[in-house]
């Protein structure tokens, strides 16, 4: 998957720049030591487990001042998140529920879900909350891997369609996009549950949750799908097998019959 993946986002970036560019890998810690990453450009954190694909696009942006704000998530430091407690409406540092299933998942140990740092007052203003909350960590954040491609020659508008590609592509766990399409999976798996209470022959069952899928996942009547369909497609295919335990035997055998009948239309 690691190889799979950094091939697709080399040949995405060499699409949109006409020629190739080779990334650099090191790591979280040597960022945060400032003693690389001082440029514009894409990354891909921890590229083992698919965790998050960024960028540094703007005039004055690096890598290095990303990475400042990546490295209190991953230290669920909620202090740091939270800033000073002065008077204002945002924390220092948003956190977003991405990046708080992906912690949970790859980072830290025995922690299912991280704690509100602040509440909304009704003012409009916040107060924080929940600013100290020990965790274990899995791995060393300074020893997780990170891919960087320098992009300091190209335009903010050329770096962004090529982040905007990638997540589409690859869906890395933590970036927005992929988590609002687990969401809407996880939506979708339980209205197909209660599709399965109501119809009892598989025949019908399989008509009535192929065009369900369909409309709802690919937005499109046609069995040929687009490539950037596909991916979705192999995303949800992928997000079914991993939490297949939560839903029953028949949605099973109904979900992989719909990739099956999708995916040979497109070979």
């Amino acid at each position: 998957m690691i190889m799979n993946n950094l091939e697709l986002i080399n040949s995405i970036i060499e699409r949109h720049i006409k020629k190739k560019c080779s990334p650099y890998s090191t790591t979280e810690g040597s960022i945060n030591n400032n003693e690389c990453g001082n440029h514009r450009g894409l990354y891909y954190i921890y590229p083992e487990v698919n965790f998050y694909f960024g960028l540094a696009k703007s005039k004055n942006a690096t890598i290095i001042d990303r990475h400042k704000k990546h490295r209190a998530k991953l230290d669920v430091d909620l202090k740091r998140l939270y800033g000073p407690s002065s008077k204002k409406k945002q924390p220092a540092i948003t956190f977003p529920k991405g990046w708080q299933e992906g912690i949970c998942k790859y980072i830290i140990d025995e922690v299912d879900e991280i704690p509100k740092y602040y509440e909304k007052l009704e003012n409009g203003y916040i107060k924080h909350t929940n600013l100290f909350f020990p965790v274990k960590h899995l791995i060393n954040v300074n020893q997780i891997r990170v891919v960087v491609w320098n992009l300091h020659e190209y335009s903010s508008e050329i770096i962004k369609a090529i982040e905007d590609e990638v997540i589409e592509t690859i869906y890395p766990y933590c970036n927005d996009e992929t988590y609002e399409l687990r969401q809407k999976l996880r939506r979708l798996f339980l209205k197909v549950e209660k599709i399965t209470t109501h119809i009892q022959d598989y025949n019908q069952l399989l008509a009535k949750c192929f065009a369900f899928f369909q409309k709802e996942i690919l937005k499109n009547t046609d069995l040929i799908v687009s490539g950037k369909n596909f991916y979705k497609l192999k995303f949800a295919k992928k997000y079914f097998v991993d939490n297949q335990d939560k839903y029953n035997h028949l949605l099973q055998d109904i979900f992989f019959e719909w990739c099956k009948i999708v995916e040979s239309n497109n070979t």
